[in-house]
């Protein structure tokens, strides 16, 4: 004789501990640590990619530790996971080479050249062209080693 499904309405009362207590998209406080941890290093510049970076280990480590413990395992997760917000955001905007390219650039559209030898072809392809009736064009790939730039003064 088949047993009849559970009445799952039924086992979500208000004394049941594992009825959700917030209706709230579970991404949402991802989004918001992660955008925390880039607003913070943005706009306090505190620390350095290798602090963010020990930070972020130390709170996964807490969050591992405190399992047992729900709301110290959530917090020290989303406390790692501003962490990596910073961090990612202090590499990408602070930790360029001396020589890159984006350190001369600004807002303000200006003429410049860069000269330079290729190291490496990566290939070509064809494209689409750039309208309708257009001819397919050749799009190349390659490496190129920089050896002087300019802002378009001589």
């Amino acid at each position: 004789m088949p047993s009849a499904a559970p009445n799952l309405a039924s086992s979500q009362t208000a004394g049941d501990p594992y009825t959700p207590r917030v209706s709230m998209a579970p991404m949402a406080l991802v989004l918001i640590a992660l955008s925390a941890g880039i607003v913070i290093d943005r706009h306090l510049d505190p620390f350095e990619t290798s602090t963010w970076i020990t930070l972020a280990l130390a709170s996964i480590t807490v969050a591992c530790l405190g399992l047992r413990r729900a709301l110290l395992s959530s917090v020290a997760l989303l406390a790692a996971i501003l962490a990596i917000g910073g961090g990612w955001h202090h590499y990408r905007w602070n930790e360029l080479a001396a020589d890159d390219l984006s350190w001369g650039a600004s807002e303000m559209p200006r003429p410049a050249w860069a000269r330079g030898v290729i190291i490496e072809l990566l290939g070509t392809r064809t494209s689409e062209g750039y309208g309708h009736g257009d001819p397919q064009r050749v799009v190349t790939r390659l490496v190129v080693e920089i050896t002087g730039i300019s802002d378009g003064s001589l």
